[in-house]
């Protein structure tokens, strides 16, 4: 770890260049020097009388360069214009700008550290619970074995022994392995064709992987690696009479003519090569003369109407088109499947929409289990089992499926309430207040009874046998569904299992549940395949999906900034941390940003050729933005320009079709 260390901040001070940066130091005599020039100005700038002013100050120490700088630098870093045109300035400009920039990186360089050394102290903690629990997490089995495999005191038995067993190694999705993992199956085959092709059991290496669709680099996935690695194992194997054979896979038997023609022109103009780094393989189509369109309509902007109302619209729009194509009788709801980049803030809107409309919803391929509708609904009713003065929690229940009182039943309990804690105030001011579960014994007594036998249950049983209960009794379960969709079973299970294995493996009461429960974050992943309704999903979450027809409607969203930056072309992984980017004043910070920004931009493209390539026979692509425009290298408007330079929009749409042959 020290050696690691050392390398880590040995990187960081070259990448920065913390010990280059030379002649930063303030120099009084020199600045006194400026004075007199600037005030020997017969007619001098309001920019020079600023200059004069700070200088001043600065020379006297009652301000710090921070402050001192703003007479030569605007706020992003860089010099002002206007004003100060002036040859006796020019070597002050420079310095100042060099120690902006030394001050910005010094301040990352510190920062990063910290974190380091805090993030090293974490991982250390962590290692021991985990020792501590005997368990391994994912990135253990890959370490672990990669180590067993580097030990040469072990590595070369392991690999005898798999030796006599091992005759074929197949390696899908090649595009998405990590570095570690390519090391890994470079040991395995160490000396796998040591024997060349005189084996009697000749043996293969199966490759498959498309660099197009790498779009996991969040989870190490390196596409350079995938080109890399195959370069090591060809000469790893030159000399034992066998060769690397390509075969290129570029004949499509999913999409139709006009979704391939798209992509290809898409991909394939060179504007969007320069600008994003693709590189596209020319697609042939296996279904000859099966009919399909794309079409791309113009971007949606607010113009004079607030944000939230054209989103609104922009929504109605997108279902007003799959209320179109399902009213034609040539698809059903399964057959559609609408893509985002993120799930807000598209997807929850878009499937309350449908639902209005009465079109079915597979629901979302990843449900966050807080926050899913019936979970949450039960951990309301746990909340008010807790603490029955809880009258907030309590009228959510009341308003959810479990029994369905409207919002101006819940408005009249609340006033009585009111009503009633008015007249006991009168009466004495240390009153004690009624809740809104005792105005229901009076108004609502069905209710309340239900309620009130959950609550006693609550103080005894643990969640399992409290969810339990709950769900099999009183035809809750049974009201959840009919109110919410058959799409709420998997995730109601996967809760109830969640419950089991707490109360199995876990001490305490149901208050220390809700609390492991709701920090956790819980999420699941569906298979969306198996749904029956209109899938919604993350173009993630599609990666081997595909569906008849494609929407693709979070089409303006930008790469994330970020905070942590990975330093490219380093032997040992080492990156920088910076919670507030500056916009400018240091050029080393800002290479390192504009290489990670054009990594992003590449596995974005290569997310949109994704999502583009999951249509079967139609695709309808869709942007909005609440700015005036859209990102210029955003997807919606770089198909736009491109798109319409071959097939120009009519009525705002762009349409790529072959219906009309």
């Amino acid at each position: 770890f020290d050696k690691y260390r050392e390398y880590f901040i040995d990187t960081i001070e070259k990448k920065l260049n913390i010990k280059s940066i030379k002649n930063i130091e303030k120099n009084v005599q020199n600045l006194k020097i400026i004075l007199e020039y600037a005030k020997s100005e017969k007619k001098p700038t309001k920019a020079l009388e600023n200059l004069i002013y700070l200088t001043e100050r600065y020379i006297d120490n009652t301000i710090d360069f921070q402050e001192y700088k703003s007479a030569y630098l605007i706020r992003a870093g860089t010099p002002i214009q206007k004003g100060l045109n002036y040859e006796y300035l020019s070597a002050e400009r420079e310095r100042v700008l060099a120690a902006n920039a030394y001050q910005i990186n010094k301040e990352i360089y510190m920062s990063t550290i910290a974190l380091f050394d805090l993030s090293a102290a974490f991982a250390k903690k962590y290692q021991e619970l985990k020792q501590i629990h005997n368990v391994l997490d994912f990135e253990d089995l890959i370490l672990y074995t990669h180590r067993l495999f580097s030990n040469a005191e072990t590595m070369g038995w392991v690999l005898s022994q798999m030796d006599y067993s091992l005759s074929h190694i197949l390696v899908d999705e090649a595009q998405d392995t990590a570095p570690l993992q390519w090391e890994l199956l470079q040991m395995l085959a160490g000396d796998f064709f040591a024997e060349g092709d005189r084996s009697n059991l000749p043996r293969s290496l199966f490759v498959v992987g498309d660099t197009k669709q790498s779009i996991y680099g969040f989870q190490g996935a390196d596409p350079n690696a995938f080109a890399a690695s195959r370069e090591q194992i060809s000469a790893q194997i030159q000399n034992n009479a066998r060769q690397i054979r390509e075969v290129p896979l570029t004949q499509s038997f999913r999409s139709v003519e006009p979704i391939l023609q798209t992509v290809d022109m898409f991909f394939g103009d060179v504007s969007v090569a320069a600008r994003t780094g693709f590189v596209n393989n020319p697609h042939k189509c296996f279904r000859i003369g099966a009919k399909g369109t794309v079409e791309v309509h113009k971007l949606t902007t607010p113009n004079q109407e607030d944000t939230p109302i054209m989103r609104k619209k922009y929504i109605r729009e997108i279902g007003d088109k799959i209320e179109t194509l399902l009213s034609g009788g040539k698809y059903n709801p399964h057959d559609i499947m609408i893509l985002v980049q993120n799930r807000n803030p598209f997807a929850v809107p878009m499937a309350n929409e449908l639902k209005r409309r009465g079109i079915d919803v597979a629901g979302s391929d990843r449900v966050v289990l807080p926050n899913f509708p019936v979970v949450r609904d039960l951990m309301n009713l746990l909340r008010f089992c807790i603490n029955p003065a809880d009258d907030y929690s309590l009228c959510c229940v009341l308003k959810s499926p479990m029994f369905r009182l409207d919002d101006s039943g819940v408005y009249d309990i609340c006033a009585l309430r009111n009503a009633e804690n008015s007249r006991r105030k009168k009466i004495c001011a240390e009153f004690t207040p009624i809740s809104v579960f005792e105005i229901l014994k009076n108004t609502n007594a069905d209710i309340y009874s239900v309620i009130n036998d959950f609550l006693g249950r609550s103080k005894t049983y643990g969640p399992y046998s409290f969810f339990t209960y709950v769900l099999n009794n009183y035809d809750i379960r049974k009201k959840f569904i009919e109110s919410l969709g058959a799409q709420i079973i998997d995730p109601l299970e996967e809760f109830i299992t969640i419950c089991l294995a707490y109360e199995r493996t876990r001490p305490g009461t149901l208050r220390h549940f809700i609390k492991w429960f709701i920090t956790g974050n819980s999420e699941i992943k569906r298979d969306m395949d198996s749904g029956a309704g209109v899938r919604i999903v993350t173009i993630h979450g599609s990666k081997g999906l595909q569906s008849r027809v494609v929407f693709l409607i979070d089409t303006t969203s930008m790469p994330k900034s970020h905070t942590i930056y990975n330093l490219p072309d380093t032997n040992m992984p080492v990156w920088i941390w910076v919670p507030h980017a500056p916009s400018g004043g240091s050029p080393e910070f800002m290479e390192i940003r504009e290489a990670v920004f054009n990594q992003d931009i590449e596995e974005s493209y290569r997310l949109l050729y994704v999502a583009m390539t999951r249509a079967r026979d139609e695709l309808y692509i869709y942007g909005f933005t609440s700015n005036k425009s859209a990102h210029e290298l955003s997807w919606h408007n770089m198909l736009w320009d491109v798109l319409q330079k071959n097939v120009p929009a009519s009525n705002d749409i762009i349409r790529i079709s072959n219906y009309d042959e």
